[in-house]
């Protein structure tokens, strides 16, 4: 769906697991004082992630701009209307978009893009 090119990290892996986490070149450098930190943990919001893989700095002109990747993790009757951030789903080809939103009340309608 997105292309985050990768520095280190296997792109096939790196958020398979929970509680992992992907930072920025310049999130990693700001943080540890290096680019090279697969394996190495740190606390965020109260959870202790480690890290799996660092990313290339998103480009100056793109309105997809973050620091960090983290995996979501659904738990059954979550209560989504307290998340401030955007969640993109990708379908697969002939899935009923109507069922979708029907299973995920608070997406107030789904954007195609």
């Amino acid at each position: 769906m997105f292309d985050f090119p990768l520095i280190t990290g296997d792109a096939q892996t790196v958020l398979s697991v929970p509680n992992s986490v992907v930072l920025s070149e310049t999130m990693a450098q700001n943080i540890f004082g290096t680019a090279d930190v697969v394996g190495k943990q740190l606390l965020a919001s109260g959870s202790e992630l480690t890290v799996s893989g660092v990313m290339k700095d998103m480009p100056k002109n793109t309105s997809f701009n973050c620091e960090a990747i983290v995996p979501l993790v659904i738990q059954e009757n979550q209560d989504w209307s307290e998340w401030s951030f955007s969640i993109f789903f990708q379908l697969k080809r002939g899935a009923d978009k109507a069922e979708v939103e029907k299973k995920s009340p608070a997406s107030n309608g789904l954007q195609e893009f």
